[in-house]
């Protein structure tokens, strides 16, 4: 695997510029010679030049020249300095004589430190783009066995450390998606459409999502420290929450009253939502309280809102994620119960060992904020925020004063009271389940073990709507109606009617799943199933993997079964009918019948052969038995 060369890797040698690290080692060999120079001229007459060569490599090796000059060049020896001195004299003291020549960067290759060989960089590059990210040093030695193998020597370790930083220089994507995955990439490297939101509307378009906090607060039941989740309602123009409520856990209440807050404060229906989709949030909303997002599509569609899902781990459709990063270094950092976004944000006194901390934090901070006084709090800071954050995109206007210029009018709350119906989460059994004690029934439900979603108004229990975790519509229920004990005997025409239909219902829920099942049945004719396995104890596999005091009565048995020489009249797979033909052949000289040969071959051409069953024939292959498709066949035609 080589590395892209840079663009100007095929130029003429000629037209090439030196790279900045040329000419930097060039002037460190030529100062160093310089001094080496000076020192010479010093120590005339007082000791030999040869000694005094060999004390300013000495002060040269531990640092008493120049640092800068060891960096560049490393360790030198007095060769390397009388060669210098010549190419200076040779070319009129022109530093640039001093350029190396390692790369061949002169000589149109690809330029700078640090060239491997083709096997070392596949030999690294496949150890180290590793999602486990091994450090260099690991897949240096990864390398190392390699090229061992190979029987080629291993470069030194710098080269390969530079190697590797001029390669995440040039392929940052590359390195980044294979070290750290998609969201890394589309995070760090990928570029994203930038959305003008000047051409929203206030209102038009709000963004919801939920952000656990980053400070404790008491929890209203247990007394325990917790952190609450904060679902919001973020205006896209203005860039002002306008809804939020502070919750133990997600659920739909919370979800429905940050909405409602946000319309009163808009004035008007917002015209599209844009929601949360990501997996953390939909799984933890679905797994706790069975509701999300998606049931609320019906509320949504009754006030007139599209909805619009976010794509999951994209923060850049989301610019509700920028308010609530401002939220945390604002306001999060201030409260004394702040426990960190993260562990490398951990305040001290969360952290092991550290009594002094612990200490004054107990001291200056005696108990946690309630759910009702951390909402007060953030509440002020929401109209903190709107006074005083300037818009980014309309400069001169807080983010406020470009919400309230295009406030609604208002809206009537009783008309929006009604549309927020209340939700719950039910398991029907047998078409039908309880809620507010009656118990409500619908074909829709008949066959489900799942749970589904109900929305409902206390105002009116006549009919309840079903949803499933999706937000996928199962139609209505309604609550089921009581007939007579007795109702042939005793029973009102309105009794027996529902009797008739109860029957009808129950006839037509069972001939829905009788056709479901003889559907199955036919396909699963079409499948060689448990047969097609090598490990099927079913004829001559039996016949291997038998006990030796039953091998004498299987062969036996095997050989009566198969001398009747009886073709069955149909095969429940191709696999046993190859089986069927293989054995009737090799055991007992069946003529093959017109088609079968093209039938075998074709089996042994399958997928299935390949894989599975083909291990079967090969051991029985070993033994003497033979597939007819491998000799030549007379093909009789059958009567």
């Amino acid at each position: 695997m080589r590395t892209i060369p840079a663009d100007n890797a095929l130029c003429p040698a000629g037209n090439l510029a030196r790279p900045d690290w040329v000419l930097k080692v060039a002037l460190a060999r030529y100062g160093v010679v310089k001094q080496w120079r000076e020192y010479r001229l010093k120590q005339k007459g007082r000791i030999k030049e040869s000694e005094a060569t060999q004390a300013f490599l000495l002060a040269y090796k531990i640092g008493a020249v120049s640092k800068e000059f060891s960096e560049s060049l490393g360790d030198i020896t007095r060769a390397s300095l009388y060669r210098w001195k010549k190419v200076l004299e040779e070319n009129g003291g022109d530093y640039q004589s001093l350029c190396p020549r390692w790369g061949k960067w002169d000589k149109g290759g690809p330029q700078g430190l640090g060239q491997l060989t083709p096997e070392a960089e596949t030999a690294f590059l496949t150890a180290w783009l590793n999602p486990n990210r091994p450090s260099v040093v690991l897949a240096y030695r990864v390398m190392c066995f390699a090229l061992e193998k190979l029987g080629q020597d291993a470069p030194n370790v710098k080269t390969v450390y530079r190697f590797a930083d001029r390669f995440k220089e040039d392929h940052h994507d590359l390195v980044v998606l294979m070290r750290e995955g998609e969201k890394a990439l589309n995070d760090k490297v990928s570029d994203y459409i930038r959305r003008d939101r000047r051409a929203l509307e206030v209102g038009q378009t709000l963004v919801a999502d939920g952000h656990v906090l980053n400070f404790e607060c008491l929890h209203p039941e247990t007394g325990r420290p917790f952190r609450p989740t904060l679902i919001g309602w973020f205006d896209w123009k203005s860039g002002l929450i306008c809804g939020w409520e502070f919750l133990l856990s997600e659920n739909t209440i919370g979800i429905s009253s940050a909405l409602r807050m946000a319309i009163r404060h808009l004035g008007k229906i917002p015209k599209s939502v844009v929601l949360d989709n990501g997996k953390a949030f939909k799984g933890k909303f679905f797994t706790q309280s069975g509701q999300g997002f998606e049931i609320l599509q019906g509320l949504y569609a009754r006030l007139g809102i599209a909805t619009q899902f976010a794509t999951p781990y994209r923060a850049q459709v989301k610019p509700i994620e920028r308010f609530f990063g401002t939220f945390d270094n604002q306001f999060s950092k201030l409260v004394p119960s702040y426990v960190g976004r993260n562990i490398e944000e951990k305040p001290a006194w969360r952290r092991r060992d550290e009594k002094f901390h612990k200490s004054q934090h107990e001291k200056r901070n005696p108990g946690l904020p309630t759910l009702r006084e951390a909402g007060a709090a953030f509440a002020a800071y929401v109209k903190w925020f709107a006074e005083n954050m300037t818009h980014p995109d309309f400069q001169g206007q807080t983010c406020g004063e470009v919400f309230l210029a295009e406030r609604g009018p208002g809206v009537d709350l009783a008309e929006l009271d009604f549309q927020f119906l209340w939700t719950t989460e039910v398991h029907p059994k047998r078409s039908g389940f309880r809620l507010a004690g009656l118990r409500y029934v619908s074909d829709r439900l008949y066959g489900l073990n799942k749970s589904v979603v109900v929305k409902y108004s206390w105002a009116s229990l006549e009919e309840v709507y079903l949803f499933d975790r999706q937000g996928r519509s199962l139609g209505a229920a309604r609550p089921e109606a009581l007939v007579h004990p007795q109702a042939a005997l005793f029973g009102t025409e309105e009794d027996l009617a529902l009797v008739a239909d109860g029957n009808r219902r129950r006839a037509a829920q069972k001939k829905a799943t009788l056709n479901k099942a003889r559907v199955l049945a036919q396909a699963s004719e079409d499948s060689p199933g448990p047969v097609a396995l090598p490990y099927h104890l079913t004829g001559p596999a039996l016949k291997q993997l038998a006990a030796p005091a039953e091998e004498k009565q299987l062969e036996q048995a095997t050989a009566d079964g198969a001398s009747e020489n009886i073709r069955p009249a149909r095969f429940d797979s191709e696999f046993v009918k190859y089986n069927w033909i293989f054995l009737a052949w090799n055991n007992d000289g069946y003529s093959l019948e017109a088609g079968d040969m093209e039938f075998m071959r074709k089996y042994e051409a399958s997928e299935e052969y390949r894989k599975i069953s083909g291990r079967r024939f090969a051991q029985l292959a070993e033994i003497g038995l033979k597939s007819p498709t491998s000799v030549e066949v007379g093909v009789t035609q059958c009567d």
